[in-house]
């Protein structure tokens, strides 16, 4: 039976309840009757936290929620809580933890961030949020059982914001200049200069005798046009202040709008009763140079935003699927954004691979620079990794996706930028609790500058008001508010063109302090690309079966380049071994069952099997039911540029150790050969982090450098772990740096960023404590005019900007 909802309001929007809702909630005696799942929880979370006199404030007036074109709730609901979206912007991590990123379009101060935060988090089934105040960007993780993406959408829109859906996995550069911005800021010119026009009559007027008629004509004229200056182009700091006020929370928009209401309404009470003087020109050019300041802040954000952007720019909107299993026949085209894990993709030359895959061909040859930084073609063999955003540089392959559009390797990438984008570091935490101490304080002030000019000096209204607007108006808490975000922004996107992704931007302060740093030798310093270049075996068909399955289940950098040397050669790697063990920094040990015979076997060190090592050179060693049978002897590559690398990490960095589980003979030659004086060999895991405690014991300052796989506790340990490249292990989850391009240079780098970064953000808290230490001050002794005031106010901020631009310029 449908439900009749005629004449009925919603509780907390006062908009009428459609027919067929019924959303209400018990509360003591009352039962609250809402028009939306999203009023109904905005409202909860009003009355639970004790701001119920947000009602009274709000009278019987209704709250529009901001206009959406998908009038029709019902499609709109279906769309988003659909598969297609489902498909191109959700990743579901688990069955309770779905993500979702948006572009909320109308932040523009950290207020907004605030406040949209605290209601996300606070509304039930939302598991965190996190917005980007650089880019606008939001990262949801929710409970789909609990809410679904409609009514999220509804939350964000009943508090005043309009919310898009926008996907960190696909290509999204677009035009991005902020027009509605620039048309709000180009009619407070336009009405400004106007007025000023009007002005010169009015002041010359002043001096010389004007007729009051005149007078009043310009002061009308001045009211027209300061009117649609002080609605429209004030428009968000208007919603600013009262979704501030509605939250019982004091912000910077609240100090401006005040100051300019005061003086805009002020002056409508001249021209009515013609007494004293007008300042609506005061009003469109504080808003005008506000509206400046504002606009180059957001050309910043968004040249930001296109850098993460830029990383997806290369990858196709479509992609050539064959029939699974043989992976031949007829071909399909289809969006990226529906192959799934498993599906059999053609790769013709000249193409991008849309996901991550394995090679079901014997031979391809890729440009992988997009994503490492490899300028020459990399040759792949059956059964290798490739990466999404690689180039076919040779014949036609096939691919078996390993992922789809959304976990591959270059999106996971972006999403680790922009979620290190979205945190805030602890000095930046601080600043912002700053700021809202601050207005606090300035509106204290501005109280008391008042009645000490009006009562006190006994000045005019006029005069009392007038100073009263100064403070106001100068003082300018953006400027602090700025000081960190901006200079972070421009150090992520130094670090994003050198190929490196700082996971927590607190790390940042840390690496800038570093006196300490330990390397790992194998794919760090080296390529980690080893080749058999000899061997010592009887049987070598035997020594081959032996090994690779063993090795098959490791993931060593040496494990997983004896298969692939083994593999090129050898067809009889066809029995599966049973009861494998790895001994971390030792080697492997299983059973092996191979023509009908039972090997227990083990693999690794000589130090492992119990026998002599007295080569330079990387050796594996072999043994199959207590008997040695021989070794492995392989060469790796010193990466290029290595040499350099250190020699440069030298020069900044007090400390910088080799820590090796190889032999000594070959870490002593390598050490030489980089030119590391301090070395250790045959280090175990454990040996690694008794190294790095060490040294933390001493209240020295340790980064980490490995290859991901087998440093992770090691990683962990240290203050600044360095993983290499984001190939070895997807996730990560133990450093804070990762070097993409595999370049030592770039961590050298990184840390000279680290180090201007540190010194631009005290620079710019220095610029904005002294601004207000000086401007509050001259403001309060009516020394500054509010006009005057205004320029100040727009100049601190772009200052603060300006000298965090100026990062991109600093030489490394």
């Amino acid at each position: 039976m449908s439900k009749d909802n005629h004449g009925k309001l919603c509780y907390h929007c006062n908009s009428p309840i459609p027919d067929n809702t019924n959303i209400v909630w018990k509360r003591e005696s009352d039962n609250l009757e809402f028009c939306c799942h999203g009023c109904h929880t905005v409202s909860k979370i009003i009355l639970e936290s004790g701001n119920s006199k947000f009602y009274d404030i709000r009278g019987s007036s209704a709250i529009a929620p901001v206009k959406t074109p998908e009038d029709d709730r019902r499609i709109r609901e279906e769309y988003l809580n659909g598969e297609m979206v489902f498909e191109e912007y959700i990743r579901e991590l688990d069955p309770t933890n779905w993500e979702i990123h948006l572009t909320i379009t109308n932040i523009h101060c950290s207020a907004c961030v605030w406040l949209n935060e605290k209601v996300l988090n606070q509304t039930e089934g939302i598991n965190s949020s996190r917005i980007n105040f650089a880019t606008g960007r939001a990262q949801i993780h929710y409970n789909p059982q609990k809410i679904n993406l409609s009514e999220i959408f509804l939350i964000i829109e009943s508090i005043g914001y309009l919310p898009r859906l926008y996907s960190p996995w696909k290509d999204s550069l677009q035009n991005k200049s902020n027009k509605s911005l620039l048309i709000r800021m180009g009619i407070a010119g336009f009405c400004f200069g106007n007025i000023m026009l009007f002005g010169t009559a009015l002041y010359a007027g002043y001096f010389t005798g004007i007729e009051l008629e005149w007078k009043r004509l310009l002061h009308y004229l001045s009211w027209a046009l300061a009117t649609p200056v002080y609605f429209y182009s004030g428009y968000p700091f208007l919603v600013g202040a009262w979704n501030g006020l509605k939250q019982k929370r004091l912000s910077m928009d609240f100090l401006l709008v005040l100051g300019i209401s005061l003086a805009y309404f002020y002056s409508i009470y001249v021209t009515l009763t013609d007494r004293g003087e007008v300042y609506f020109d005061s009003v469109c050019m504080i808003y005008f140079f506000i509206l400046l300041g504002k606009y180059l802040e957001d050309n910043a954000r968004i040249r930001a935003g296109d850098k993460l952007s830029g990383l997806l720019a290369g990858l196709p909107e479509v992609a050539t699927v064959l029939p699974e299993g043989i992976g031949r026949g007829e071909e399909k085209i289809v969006r990226t954004s529906e192959i799934k894990k498993g599906m059999v993709v053609l790769i013709r030359n000249g193409e991008r691979i849309p996901v991550d895959g394995i090679l079901l061909d014997e031979l391809s040859y890729l440009d992988e620079s997009f994503l490492t930084g490899e300028s020459e073609a990399i040759t792949k063999h059956h059964g290798d990794t490739l990466l999404a955003g690689s180039i076919n540089t040779g014949n036609p392959i096939r691919i078996s996706a390993e992922s789809d559009s959304k976990n591959s390797t270059l999106s996971r990438l972006k999403i680790l930028i922009e979620q290190a984008m979205g945190e805030k570091p602890k000095l930046e935490r601080i600043t912002d609790r700053i700021s809202t101490y601050f207005i606090s304080l300035v509106l204290l002030l501005a109280i008391g500058t008042f009645l000490i000019w009006f009562y006190t000096f006994s000045v005019s209204l006029e005069t009392a008001l007038i100073n009263t607007i100064a403070v106001l108006i100068v003082a300018c808490p953006c400027a602090l508010g700025l000081a960190v975000p901006t200079a972070l922004v421009m150090n992520h996107i130094r670090n994003s063109k050198q190929g490196v992704v700082i996971k927590n931007p607190d790390s940042i302060e840390t690496i800038s302090r570093l006196d300490t740093i330990f390397l790992d030798k194998t794919g760090t310093i080296t390529e980690g690309k080893l080749k058999i270049t000899d061997w010592n075996f009887a049987d070598i068909q035997l020594a081959k079966v032996l090994t690779y399955h063993l090795e098959k289940f490791s993931i060593h950098p040496i494990a997983k380049n004896l298969v692939r040397e083994i593999s090129l050669t050898s067809t009889e790697l066809t029995n599966d071994p049973v009861a494998i063990q790895e001994l971390a920094g030792l080697g492997m040990t299983g059973t092996i069952t191979w023509k009908g015979q039972v090997y227990n076997t083990k693999l690794g060190s000589a130090k492992f099997l119990g026998t002599k090592d007295e080569s330079s050179r990387n050796r594996i060693y072999l043994s199959a039911n207590e008997k040695y049978l021989g070794y492995w002897e392989m060469t790796d590559t010193l990466r290029q540029g290595s040499k350099d690398a250190i020699d440069f990490l030298q020069k900044i960095i007090p400390r910088v150790v080799l820590l090796s589980g190889d032999q000594k003979l070959v870490v002593e030659k390598l050490a030489n050969q980089v030119g590391i004086k301090e070395f250790f060999s045959e280090v175990s895991p454990e040996k690694k982090l008794e190294a790095i405690s060490s040294e933390q014991k001493q209240n020295h300052i340790t980064a980490m450098v490995g290859d991901g796989i087998n440093d992770s506790a090691a990683l962990a340990r240290a203050d600044i772990g360095v993983s290499m490249g984001v190939a070895a292990d997807l996730s990560l989850d133990k450093s804070d740096i990762i070097l993409v391009h595999n370049d030592l240079t770039t961590l050298a780098k990184t840390i000279e960023y680290a180090k201007q970064t540190q010194r631009v953000i005290k620079q710019n808290l220095g610029i904005s404590f002294a601004y207000n230490s000086v401007m509050l001050p001259l403001a309060a002794m009516g020394l500054m005019a509010p006009v005057i005031c205004a320029v100040f106010m727009a100049l601190s901020s772009l200052t603060v900007v300006g000298n965090s631009l100026r990062l991109r310029s600093e030489k490394s």
